[in-house]
Formats: structure tokens, sequence, C-alpha cells
């Protein structure tokens, strides 16, 4: 009886991790669908979390500062300091889009310069006489390229770099629910055929004789 109650035990457990695991991929589901249907407004609200905690950051930094202690070189540090973050927060928050543009026109002017060190490389190749210096020619120009598509169209760029975050997010819970379900319909299965079988025993009376190999009762010996 206690191997069927430890076993009952461990079945309501893997229930429970079950539900658990079931709850949390249907959150990342939920959250790859909005992050693909609205990737622009994830940006533009991303951007302006970021220009309040700024702003919040420059208010502490002048109270700081003015409420101090007098005559120190760091309270008017620390103050100008704050101020120019909390400048920095307000443009931010009232410029969203522009913010969320940065840093992919940040990582295009990166990539175009990565582009042009491919093309040196390239020309070396030439003058060395490798004979596959074509291709890294051709490397540096896609790099180019692709750099320029970053900067020229920074906002698009990053709102499909969210997409594809949703995109992954979205096919990650699927394929969490998939594989539970098929983890705990084979947890199951090995537990049923695991679960201790009730079988009947017959007992035979002794009647106080020995019986040879044939079943005939012997008499006993003194």
């Amino acid at each position: 009886m206690s191997g069927r109650f430890e076993g009952d035990e461990a079945l309501e457990r893997l229930k429970a991790l079950k539900r658990g695991r079931i709850i949390f991929a249907l959150m990342t589901i939920a959250l790859g669908v909005v992050l693909l249907v609205y990737s622009d407004n994830v940006l533009t609200m991303f951007s302006q979390i970021i220009g309040g905690i700024l702003i919040a950051g420059g208010v502490c930094g002048l109270l700081g500062g003015i409420f101090g202690p007098r005559g120190s070189y760091f309270k008017w540090f620390l103050i100008v300091f704050a101020a120019c973050i909390g400048v920095v927060g307000v443009w931010i928050f009232t410029n969203p889009v522009d913010m969320a543009a940065l840093l992919p026109r940040i990582m295009g002017v990166l990539i175009i310069v990565s582009g042009f060190f491919n093309l040196l490389e390239a020309v070396t190749q030439a003058q060395q006489g490798y004979s596959r210096w074509l291709i890294s020619l051709l490397i540096g120009i896609a790099t180019i390229v692709g750099g320029v598509y970053l900067f020229m169209y920074a906002f698009q760029a990053a709102s499909l770099a969210v997409k594809v975050a949703g995109g992954l997010l979205l096919f990650d819970g699927i394929s969490d629910i998939w594989v539970i379900s098929r983890i705990s319909t084979k947890a199951k299965k090995i537990y049923q055929d695991s679960a201790p079988v009730d079988v009947e025993v017959d007992f035979i009376e002794d009647k106080g004789g020995d019986e040879d190999e044939t079943g005939t009762e012997q008499p006993r010996r003194n």
C-alpha cells in the first residue's frame, strides 16, 4: 500500500508541475503575441519608461544636491549632473520614437565601420594573391549595405527585431506546452503500468503428513 501511496503523491506533484509550466507557457505565448502585434507601441512604451526613470533619477539627484551639505564641490557636480540627466529623460519621454531609433542607428554606424574594415582586408588579400579575396569583398559590401539600411530605417529595423523576438517567444510557449503534454502522458502511462496488482492466493492446508513426489501422503517419521 505504501508504494501505491508514494506513486499517487508523485503523480500529484507531476500534475502540479504541469499546471505551473502550462501557465508560464501561456504567459510566454501572450507576450509573444503582444510583441508581434504591437511592436511599435512596445518600442515607444519602453522608451518612455527609460525616460521616466531618468527623470526620476534627475529629480532625486537635484533634491540631494540642493538639500545636501553646503560648500561641497561634489554638491554642485551632483546638481549639474542630475539636471543633465533630467533633461535627457524629458527629451526621451517626449520623443520616444526617436529614442527607439537611436540605438539601431548607433549599431548601424558600427556595422558600416566593420564593413569598411572588411573591404580593406579584401584588398590586402588581393594584393597578397589570395584566390578567394572576392568572397571577402562581397561580405564587406553586404555588411556596409546592411549597416546603411539599419541607419536609414532604424525604427523599422527595431520594430522587426521586436517582432522576431515575439515570434520566438510564441514558438517557445507552444513548444513548451507540447513537450509538457508528452512528458505527462508518458509519466502517467509508466505509473499505471507499474501500479501493484492484487492477486488472490489459495493456501493449501497442511494435514500433518509428508508427501512424496507422486503426491501420496506418507506417515511422519519418529
